[in-house]
This record gives C-alpha cells, sequence and structure tokens, in this order.
C-alpha cells in the first residue's frame, strides 16, 4: 500500500490494513509558528486501531490498550464505573452536548417488495416499537426519538409546514397524504410500561386495512399466507434492543427474526441484492444538504449496485424536492425544500425513525493534561470529539 503524501502536521508512517494506522509527527511542519498552530500537536505518535467488534474495543480500552475510547452503548457505559483504576492513572468519563443536525440509528423497510411496499403495513409496524420503554429500560434514558432525518437541526420539519413549504408541496396535492399539508408528523408514543395497549390496537386496525388478519396466533393475509420480517443488521451493539422490537413483533403474530451478518454480507443484502425485508442501521446526515440526498432518496439509484438510498424509494415528489434543493441559491431557498422533503419522507414511512443521540460520550485514561476551557468549537466536532490535538503527555 503506497502511503498517501500531505501537508498536514503527520504524516503516515505504517498501515495494518483492517486493523491499524499510524501517524507520526512532522518535525518541520510548514505552519508550527503560526498564531493559530501553537500549542497544538503536541504527541509524536497517534495510533488508531479498527475493531470489527465494539465489545472487543471496550475491552481493549479497559485492559489499556488504548488511552480514549468513544462509546454509544449505554449499559457498556455504566459498567466503565465499576472498572478499576490503572496502576496510578485514573478512568475519566466526558459527555458532552453535540450541535447541528446529527446521525440517527433507524429501521429501513424494503419497498421493492411486498408487504413493505404497502404504507399501512409500514405504519402499523412502527406502532409495535416501543421506543419509550426501550429507552428507559434498555439505553438508561440517552436517546431521543428521531422524527427527522435531520435531527437536532433547523433543517428538521417542524410543526404545521410554512407557507415555503406549502408552496412547493401544493402541486402534488393528489400525490400526497392530506396530513403532510396540514399537520407535523408524530410517531406513536407510549406509556413506557411495555404494554403497548394503544398501539397494539392501531396497529391490528391497520393490518385489517392491509388485509391481514390473526389466524391461530399469526398475522396472514388473505390467502392464509402469514406476515414474516426479518431483520438484518451488522452491528451487535443494539442487539438487545431489536430483540425487544423483535419480540414485540412477535406478540402481535408476526414471524420476526433479527439476523446478524458481517459487513461485507450486509453490505451485499441491501445495497446488492436488495435481499432483506427490513434493516436496522445508522443514516448520516449534514448541515448543509445538497445533491447527494438524490444518492439518499433518489428514485434513480433505487436499484443501483451499491445505492445508499436503502428503502429503495421511487417517488417522484421526492425527487421534484431533490431537484429543487439542488437549484437552491441560498438557505433560504434550501431550508423549506429540505423540510419539505422530510416531511414527505415521514408521511410515507419509509423509514421506522428511531433515535439518535444528541449527547457524545467518551473515556480516558488520566494520562493527558488539557486546557480547562474546550478549545475549538469541540462541541460542533463529529461524535462531539475532544480536540486531543490541544492535549499533551503529562
Amino acid at each position: 500500500m503506497e502511503l498517501p503524501v500531505g501537508s498536514g502536521p503527520y504524516r503516515v508512517s505504517q498501515v495494518l490494513p483492517g486493523r491499524r494506522i499510524v501517524y507520526e509527527r512532522v518535525r518541520d511542519y510548514w505552519a508550527r509558528d503560526l498564531p493559530t498552530r501553537r500549542g497544538l500537536y503536541n504527541f509524536d505518535r497517534w495510533v488508531v486501531d479498527y475493531y470489527r467488534d465494539t465489545n472487543a474495543k471496550a475491552q481493549a480500552f479497559m485492559a489499556g490498550l488504548s488511552d480514549i475510547v468513544y462509546e454509544f452503548n449505554p449499559m457498556r457505559w455504566l459498567a466503565y464505573d465499576a472498572f478499576p483504576d490503572k496502576a496510578e492513572h485514573r478512568l475519566i468519563k466526558v459527555q458532552s452536548r453535540l450541535q447541528g443536525a446529527l446521525g440517527s440509528m433507524n429501521f429501513a423497510f424494503n419497498l421493492r417488495c411486498p408487504p413493505f411496499d404497502n404504507r399501512l403495513i409500514r405504519d402499523a409496524i412502527t406502532q409495535l416499537f416501543d421506543f419509550e420503554w426501550i429507552n428507559r429500560v434498555l439505553m438508561g434514558g440517552w436517546a431521543e426519538r428521531n422524527h427527522s432525518r435531520f435531527p437536532n437541526s433547523e433543517l428538521a420539519a417542524q410543526s404545521h409546514p410554512s407557507a415555503a413549504e406549502i408552496e412547493l408541496l401544493l402541486p402534488w396535492k393528489g400525490s400526497i397524504r392530506d396530513e403532510t399539508l396540514q399537520r407535523e408528523f408524530a410517531l406513536p408514543v407510549s406509556d413506557g410500561t411495555g404494554y403497548q395497549r394503544q398501539q397494539r390496537r392501531k396497529a391490528f386496525e391497520l393490518f385489517a386495512q392491509a388485509g391481514y388478519a390473526l389466524h391461530q396466533g399469526s398475522l396472514v393475509n388473505g390467502t392464509g399466507k402469514p406476515l414474516s420480517v426479518e431483520i438484518i443488521t451488522a452491528s451487535s451493539d443494539f442487539r438487545n434492543v431489536v430483540l425487544a422490537f423483535v419480540t414485540s413483533l412477535r406478540r402481535a403474530g408476526i414471524d420476526a427474526r433479527l439476523r446478524i451478518i458481517d459487513v461485507p454480507q450486509f453490505e451485499r443484502r441491501s445495497r446488492v441484492d436488495f435481499d432483506f425485508d427490513m434493516t436496522f442501521q445508522f443514516f448520516g446526515t449534514t448541515d448543509l444538504p445538497g445533491p447527494e440526498q438524490e444518492f439518499y432518496w433518489g428514485s434513480r439509484f433505487a436499484y443501483e449496485r451499491y445505492t445508499v438510498n436503502i428503502p429503495g424509494i421511487q417517488d417522484p415528489v421526492v425527487d421534484d424536492l431533490i431537484g429543487r434543493i439542488r437549484r437552491a441559491t441560498s438557505r433560504k431557498e434550501l431550508i423549506p425544500a429540505i423540510r419539505a422533503l422530510d416531511r414527505v419522507i415521514a408521511w410515507n414511512e419509509y423509514l421506522l425513525s428511531g433515535w439518535y443521540m444528541a449527547t457524545s460520550h467518551y473515556a480516558y485514561w488520566d494520562r493527558f493534561g488539557r486546557a480547562d476551557v474546550r478549545s475549538e468549537q469541540e462541541a460542533d466536532r463529529p461524535l462531539g470529539s475532544p480536540a486531543i490535538e490541544a492535549w499533551w503527555a503529562k
């Protein structure tokens, strides 16, 4: 592997593909004496280790094999409290509120095949996802419900559509749900006890409208075919969360199961062969959306190999709004188009919205000095990452 040449304060000195990258400090870095660089880049080497399994990553950190770890699993985060300090080094945990649009964990329906091409089925399944119980019992209250493709930002569709949004959506009045022009999309909210009585009742009403009924404990269509749902994912981090959802689906008479597969299999099944019912995965986003939205939601990419339009959305309204996003020449033009797109995707329930983390969590061993003030907009960084370039070894 040929190592790239760069102009920054570090150069790549070693690469173990899929395992490790080592960066070494450039001693004659051209900008080292600039005022904006003073006090930064104090380490001779940075080593980034990659793990296929997040549990292994956490264990390596707790064994002292790494200095800092980002944590996305609430249970592991709590487990750090009970972990003994290493020799003279104590474990420090940091939480940082995130700013700007954030990525989120969601379930994607495969719209390319029945019955998931039926919005009633998607709506009914969404009713059975008990976020309130899951967040309280399994996630320690960490998560915030994701009502948007652009959570935690001004880009998210808010309350009633604005006049500018209505102007964009009105020409499609016959092609969109009436509610899209009338009110904010709302996800079901349970009482958090785990019983979901109202949500289950609503789900069965929707299943009935879609032609499904309970027969000997199984939800079947008019021909007697049971409703079957396989959820695939490449991450075991939230296995207990997805299994809780699977249990809820089974209680409703659905033949539901979770399959955790490796990344290459997941990529092939979800993006090449489209061999899935639902996926569970992370969906990224941005504060400045543009032409890339077509890759995520555009009809042209519904059947493209290695697509990121995971659900396989083919919707002329979505395509039109993406075109308006691409042609926007100002933030003032962009925001109504993005919010309208967000609203249409939500009301069509192409995804089962999961959650996002508005706070980042990372832990490190107390081997470093760092300024008392947060440097360089730490909260605005991806994952709320610390400005390690401003740290130094004690």
